[in-house]
């Protein structure tokens, strides 16, 4: 880090710190150059997300699964909210899959 000290006209002081060089600089078109970083991070926010759980990854099938179940039961037979003519079951797992798409961060 350098500083430069400046002294304004009416005779007070403020100091400036710099860098002595330019941070990095992270842009999408240099992650999409280095696929390996990516897949790495990935990677490792899967085995964060998944590892402390006792089913591990097959949680990731599972708790969308346990959700439309929920779901068809409570909107489905509670509710008998409709579904115009699609199977409960298939109309609230799609809608668990965009959900989710969009809800997740990018894996």
């Amino acid at each position: 880090m350098t500083s430069q000290n400046i002294i304004d006209s009416n005779g007070s002081w403020t100091k400036i710190i710099r860098p002595k060089r330019r941070p990095a600089r992270f842009t999408p078109a240099g992650i999409v150059a280095r696929p390996r970083i990516d897949h790495a991070l990935r990677v490792a926010d899967f085995v964060s997300v998944y590892k402390q759980t006792v089913l591990g990854p097959l949680w990731f099938v599972i708790q969308p699964v346990l959700t439309t179940i929920v779901f068809t039961v409570i909107f489905g037979n509670i509710a008998k909210l409709p579904t115009d003519g699609l199977p409960p079951f298939l109309f609230y797992m799609a809608g668990n899959t965009i959900w989710a798409y969009f809800s997740v961060p990018a894996w």
